[in-house]
């Protein structure tokens, strides 16, 4: 069983190597004012965090086929509210299936 410490000090290591902010621990989180405010605020219009990636095909890709399954999506919705239940929905849409009995796509786009 690795010791409480050791896992901290590998997670660490991980954040440096990642370049991502270190973590405070249970001592320091606890000593924070929680009606405190951060220093800075975030970004607005960065990165979407969907699709947040350093590798810009990946990210053109990811682009790509979320467009591609929001227009199957809203295409099958106006089929659906027009005609009734002969529209197929992409994968993925849990609430339309459970609670409308809508026909959905097996596999992804």
């Amino acid at each position: 069983m690795v010791h409480r410490d050791e896992h901290l000090r590998r997670l660490r290591s991980l954040l440096r190597r990642d370049r991502i902010a270190a973590i405070l621990g249970v001592r320091r989180v606890t000593k924070q004012d929680p009606f405190a405010t951060p220093a800075t605020r975030e970004a607005i219009g960065g990165i979407n965090p969907r699709f947040a990636s350093r590798n810009r095909e990946r990210l053109r890709r990811a682009k790509a086929e979320y467009q591609s399954w929001l227009a199957w999506y809203y295409d099958a919705l106006e089929r659906f509210n027009q005609r009734g239940r002969e529209a197929v929905f992409p994968s993925g849409i849990w609430k339309m299936r459970a609670f409308h009995k809508v026909n959905c796509a097996s596999e992804p786009p």
